[in-house]
């Protein structure tokens, strides 16, 4: 099995439930996956931050 080339991040709050056992899973799939908690937030919450949101795109963009 290849490994994907796709660059991936995992966003998540870090008050959300579950993501403990969901993250061992997608770092399975994509092992090179960065794993990007946002203190504070629960399940979907940066959705009401956009600026945030949006600065975070921005920087995961201009990574290589």
């Amino acid at each position: 099995m290849t490994e994907p080339e796709a660059r991936v991040s995992i966003w998540y709050g870090a008050k959300e439930p579950n993501m403990k056992k969901a993250l061992q899973k997608l770092k399975r799939a994509f092992p090179n996956a960065q794993d990007h908690p946002f203190e504070g937030l629960g399940h979907g919450e940066i959705i009401a931050h956009p600026d945030l949101m949006a600065r975070e795109i921005e920087a995961f963009m201009r990574e290589e």
